[in-house]
């Protein structure tokens, strides 16, 4: 993704900075909205990071498992390339949709 795309939530999730997306969640940055051109919402880009502690702050602010983005991927299919397990499991804790296959068909 590159760096126009993104909004500042994107951009602290990607680089795994715990204080700034904690204080861009203080300041109301809308985890729900801030979705890239790529479809990618803060939480897909927090899960290819592999940063369990950005990726619960998310999660804590309500961001949704669900949402795909352009290419059918949700935040759970990231975490499975990320190969982070604390990662995975607090997306299935959040019942993140594990039946589902994203656009690899996995």
């Amino acid at each position: 993704m590159e760096e126009r795309e993104r909004s500042a939530l994107h951009a602290a999730c990607a680089q795994g900075h715990i204080a700034l997306v904690r204080r861009l969640l203080a300041c109301g940055s809308a985890v729900g909205f801030a979705i890239a051109s790529s479809g990618e919402t803060a939480l897909h880009v927090a899960c290819e990071a592999g940063v369990p502690e950005v990726v619960r702050l998310l999660l804590d602010a309500s961001a949704s498992t669900h949402v795909r983005n352009h290419a059918a991927d949700a935040p759970l299919h990231c975490a499975a390339w990320s190969g982070e397990e604390e990662i995975l499991s607090l997306l299935i804790d959040t019942r993140a949709a594990v039946e589902s296959a994203g656009h690899r068909g996995e």
